[in-house]
């Protein structure tokens, strides 16, 4: 039987959308796991025969984790190391990117291969002498210490990424704006900026998630309580062999609400930059 080009085109398209479908079950359902234990009672969570719905929904759960547990300061100590460690990310790196592509400075590129090789190196060896940097510092147990400690991956990893994305924006704007009289600190915060919007909103992105994650740092470098950050504070809901999965699968929905909020907030970024530059263009 010979299928004509409509039917194979149908068939392309009936292919496709099996595979996005099974693509989209695999990636959302454990997601779609974690909101529906958090939902279950404790006897439904450790039946042995699993449901893929909630016999008895309780939000139990999540009144326990709020007022039996310090959750609620594990949340504001990591969306302020978060947003603080992104922020002075950013500001970093985008001027550093920017002299990196617009710069015609001797060595940029070695430069700029050393951000990637710093970037890459693991942090399991690394905390080590940057905890000695935090005890010389004095800054031991403080959320300074993550703070500072988070810019030395996300400011390698951002600076890494505005660079990829300033490389294709032409050089001849930049070179009219100075024509025109602008800075070069000008022509960057004027011209260039605006139009590197979606790069920088994907380097915050990628930055927060980076920051809002990070568990090795934290277990290291704070050992208060009240200090702690959400990946550690999750991990201390295991008391021995015994899991509260109860409270533990609420804490990571609670947790992943400030980066779904960042992710949407960042989408409209992407739209706003793209077309401020095809205005400007």
């Amino acid at each position: 039987m010979v299928v004509g080009g409509k039917g194979r085109r149908l068939l392309i398209s009936i292919r496709f959308w099996i595979l996005l479908g099974i693509f989209l079950v695999s990636a959302l359902f454990p997601f779609y796991w974690m909101l529906l234990t958090s939902l279950k009672t404790n006897a439904e969570i450790y039946n042995p025969t699993p449901s893929l719905l909630p016999t008895d929904t309780t939000f139990v759960h999540y009144i326990e984790l709020l007022t039996q547990s310090n959750f609620i300061r594990y949340f504001r100590n990591s969306v302020l190391v978060s947003t603080l460690a992104t922020t002075v990310a950013l500001l970093v790196s985008f001027p550093g990117a920017f002299a990196i592509t617009s710069l015609r400075i001797k060595g940029r590129r070695v430069f700029a291969r050393m951000i990637l090789f710093t970037y890459l190196v693991p942090p399991s060896l690394l905390f080590i002498p940057m905890f000695s940097l935090v005890i010389f510092l004095k800054l031991s147990n403080t959320l300074s210490s993550l703070v500072i400690t988070y810019l030395t991956f996300t400011v390698p990893f951002c600076t890494w990424l505005l660079v990829g994305y300033l490389k294709n924006i032409p050089q001849g704007l930049m070179e009219a704006a100075l024509i025109d009289g602008c800075t070069k600190v000008k022509a960057m915060t004027r011209v260039i900026l605006p139009l590197a919007a979606p790069g920088v909103a994907a380097s915050g992105i990628f930055a927060f998630t980076l920051a809002w994650n990070e568990f090795l740092y934290a277990l290291v470098f704070v050992t208060s309580d009240i200090k702690r950050t959400i990946p550690v504070g999750i991990s201390g809901l295991i008391m021995g062999d015994v899991y509260q999965w109860g409270m533990i699968m609420a804490s990571a929905v609670m947790a992943s609400i400030p980066a779904i909020l960042f992710y949407t907030l960042a989408q409209r970024l992407f739209v706003q930059g793209l077309t401020a530059g095809g205005m400007k263009g």
